[in-house]
């Protein structure tokens, strides 16, 4: 009886993630925001990347940004299908820089190929200035990164990114 039980639920939840239904505000990816502008650090990454970094504390600031929620979809086929029109951005402060988060994909029909997954896409100037990106925060490309952190030293106006994928790379600014 409980195989039985677990058998309905799983067929029934990989029936609905095949379903053709656009997301609904929720269910995108969850990118993480971490600030310490005490200890001149952040984090920007996806909720399931920062398993092993402490996201929260006194005088760290964790905002929380759903991917889906920055998607505007057109309007539905015969089917009940929608493609991704376009992206809204938000920003977000952490010490110096401005973080400006957007969506990706690589299809716009979700039902198509490559079609299923929204992307975080991520800028961060200073000053007006670009000085990261836009770069992509996804595990699925090695032209992606899964996690970026930053440092920085305000007295010297210099600091750094780390960028965390297959390689992790260092971008050092001035």
């Amino acid at each position: 009886m409980i195989f039985l039980r677990i058998f309905i639920i799983s067929t029934t939840l990989l029936l609905c993630s095949m379903s053709g239904a656009r997301a609904e505000a929720g269910e995108g990816e969850v990118v993480v925001i971490s600030c310490d502008v005490n200890m001149r650090w952040g984090f920007v990454g996806p909720i399931s990347e920062a398993k092993y970094v402490v996201l929260e504390g006194p005088s760290r600031i964790r905002q929380d940004i759903n991917t889906s929620t920055l998607i505007e979809y057109g309007p539905q086929d015969n089917r009940g299908n929608s493609r991704r029109l376009r992206t809204k951005s938000t920003k977000r402060s952490c010490g110096p820089f401005v973080i400006e988060l957007s969506a990706g994909w690589f299809n716009p029909d979700p039902m198509g190929a490559s079609g299923s997954d929204d992307i975080a896409v991520i800028k961060i100037s200073r000053n007006g200035k670009n000085l990261l990106g836009p770069i992509r925060l996804s595990s699925c490309a090695t032209d992606c990164a899964t996690t970026v952190t930053m440092g920085w030293d305000e007295k010297n106006a210099t600091g750094h990114f780390d960028l965390h994928r297959e390689y992790d790379e260092r971008i050092e600014w001035r």
